[in-house]
């Protein structure tokens, strides 16, 4: 998820550095764990965890290493994935969420679900790409969800929400009553992330006129 600027400036206000420092290191506490960040502290609150800790530098650049090896990412995402910061709460926990701090460079997650960094990730490659192609993708992604062909179902599934909205979904601050979808809004970063998680990288269930945009990400897979 990428941060708005609304939500951006309440983060700030939120500045919950409940850090202690020995020597100027985070202080290691029982468990492996260090104590949280401000930012992640953050994010526990809006995913109603009330941790205070985090995985320590080391575990973290360890797991992610990991995911890489089990995904087809390029070998320049990945180059560019080791250039950023990133965080996670629990890696022994099967929990989603995550957010995508693109002014601090930081891939966040929650737990160790695969689909959760995926997406965080992908916002983070799609970042430096949006001006130049954020249009064409939205563009795509209209396209994907008038298409009938079965290879792409599942891509296509979500890119009618994206694109429709879902009126079951429950939405008190849209005029419709329910959730609009991304392009009112003209959301192509979570449309981007979202689809490359839905995929969980396996760009062949991508239609051609949208596999090109996610061809510097991820390799294609040979079956």
């Amino acid at each position: 998820m990428r941060l708005t600027f609304r939500e951006q400036g309440l983060k700030s206000i939120f500045k919950m550095e409940r850090r202690r420092r020995v020597d100027g290191l985070k202080e290691v506490i029982a468990g492996g764990k260090v104590l949280a960040s401000g930012n992640m502290l953050w994010a526990y609150k809006t995913w109603g965890d009330k941790s205070l800790v985090m995985e320590p530098e080391i575990k973290v650049k360890k797991w992610f290493g990991e995911l890489f090896n089990r995904y087809p990412f390029t070998e320049d995402a990945v180059a560019y994935f080791r250039t950023l910061n990133m965080e996670a709460g629990d890696l022994s926990r099967n929990l989603g969420g995550g957010y995508w701090y693109a002014d601090k460079k930081l891939v966040q997650i929650h737990g160790a679900q695969d689909e959760a960094a995926i997406h965080e990730l992908s916002h983070a490659f799609w970042e430096p790409r949006r001006n130049k192609s954020a249009k064409d993708l939205m563009a795509a992604v209209v396209g994907l969800s008038k298409d009938t062909d079965p290879c792409y179902h599942v891509p296509s599934y979500l890119a009618k929400l994206y694109i429709n909205g879902d009126p079951n979904q429950q939405d008190p601050n849209s005029p419709t009553g329910y959730w609009r979808g991304m392009l009112v809004e003209g959301n192509d970063t979570e449309m981007y992330a979202g689809l490359s998680s839905g995929i969980m990288g396996d760009i062949k269930k991508l239609p051609p006129y949208v596999k090109l945009f996610y061809q510097e990400l991820f390799n294609e897979k040979l079956s």
